[in-house]
């Protein structure tokens, strides 16, 4: 109902061939407004009383003439006011590369989400330092460029961005809504890395993963190889014969690496649901293409934790192991895959140490096939008569969240 009128033209117009004349603002009749101007190429266009609610609004320009008298095409646009004025400042609700992020791709197109349609004119006085480097100051040029509904902001540098340089990315106050309520200033930092990036991100990992029986309270998670565009997740949805369920909120953990999805409510009993993955880039903009991964839900919901009474191998106290073992652990009940493959970075889970020093072996981690083991593989051969403890900490997950509370250390000695 407070909607600023923006006209915008691509160079210099003489102001006062922009007056009452030549620009109209009607709302079923003429609405009165008020005609001002900053750099001769943009005029604001201000209401002089709320506008109607719920009614279409038409802006209209057509005579206004450059400074050697050569006249602009005409133009118009209409609008739906909504039912309350907006005197909030917009926010920022997702940024790409995250706020500290240590390795970003030097060939990265930087975004921001908003929360609301924004002017999509109010970065031509920041173009230049949009993004700074703390070595070299201001960056220099690059394109902006909006969505088709205003919320979605996209810079791209003029080049490459300079290796294992720190830099500060985000606008400064010109940024207005469509009200004209300002940003607040903005602004995250980032390290880049050596690298260019021209490889599309993969699924490593779905929870709940390809099973029948799984809870109706079900944690929806996706682990990629590497992080994620936060401005890129609205196209993956979990389908019910293709229809997607109502999302409450989607958001990233895991340096941008796992995505996690919380539905309005319970999911359905006995059905099929899909988790669609679409859209989804990385840093660099390489678009993966759309995967699919399908469960079927049980009849009830999962409120309790996994049983704390797991299975080791090698077992407790036992000797003579090969040097080459992939030691394991398995629980009474299927386990969340992407908490499984991401737990040497959460500090929980399942952990191998040397029984003498302490000191952690490096491992990688995999799920077996019905998803109730987890298997520890030493990244190098384990040493020779040497001891060895295997642990399963608190953290695992099983598929609707529920944490195993136990702590369960064993020892086994190699051969």
């Amino acid at each position: 109902m407070n909607a600023l009128g923006i006209i915008r033209f691509n160079e210099p117009i003489d102001p006062t061939s922009v007056n009452s004349t030549t620009v109209t603002l009607t709302a079923g009749s003429a609405v009165p407004f008020v005609l001002s101007h900053s750099d001769n190429k943009t005029f604001y266009v201000v209401p002089q009383a709320p506008l109607p609610a719920s009614t279409a609004v038409t802006l209209s320009v057509n005579g206004a003439e450059d400074s050697a008298g050569h006249a602009a095409p005409a133009a118009s646009a209409t609008f739906t006011t909504a039912v309350v004025p907006d005197t909030i400042r917009p926010s920022i609700v997702a940024a790409s590369p995250a706020y500290g992020s240590p390795a970003v791709p030097v060939n990265s197109v930087l975004q921001l989400t908003f929360d609301e349609p924004m002017d999509p004119g109010g970065l031509a006085a920041d173009v230049n330092c949009l993004l700074y480097d703390y070595a070299t100051g201001c960056v220099a040029g690059g394109t902006v460029s909006w969505s088709a509904d205003g919320r979605l902001w996209t810079y791209v540098p003029a080049s490459n961005l300079l290796p294992g340089h720190n830099y500060l990315f985000g606008p400064s106050g010109n940024l207005l809504d469509l009200a004209g309520n300002p940003l607040n200033s903005f602004g995250i930092s980032f390290v880049t890395s050596s690298e260019t990036d021209t490889t599309a991100p993969e699924v490593l990992a779905v929870s709940p993963p390809s099973l029948s029986g799984v809870p109706r309270n079900a944690v929806i998670e996706v682990l990629f190889d590497e992080p994620v565009r936060a401005t890129t997740l609205n196209q993956v949805n979990v389908l019910v014969a293709g229809n997607p369920l109502p999302i409450a909120a989607r958001t990233l953990s895991n340096a941008n690496r796992t995505l996690t999805m919380t539905l309005t409510g319970l999911m359905a009993a006995n059905t099929v649901h899909t988790i669609s993955i679409a859209g989804i880039s990385d840093l660099a903009g390489n678009t993966m293409a759309t995967v699919a991964s399908l469960f079927t839900t049980g009849s009830d919901v999962d409120l309790s934790g996994p049983s704390a009474t797991v299975v080791f191998s090698p077992s407790s106290g036992a000797t003579g192991v090969p040097i080459t073992v992939a030691p394991s652990v398995t629980f009474g009940e299927p386990i969340d895959p992407v908490r499984a493959l991401t737990i040497s970075s959460q500090g929980y889970g399942v952990f191998l140490y040397a029984a003498a020093t302490g000191q952690p072996v490096a491992v990688t981690y995999s799920v077996s096939a019905d998803f109730r083991t987890v298997i520890v593989t030493p990244t190098v051969p384990l040493q020779s008569g040497t001891q060895y403890q295997l642990l399963a900490y608190v953290g695992i997950t099983d598929l609707a969240g529920n944490a195993y509370g136990s702590y369960n250390p064993i020892t086994f000695t190699t051969q």
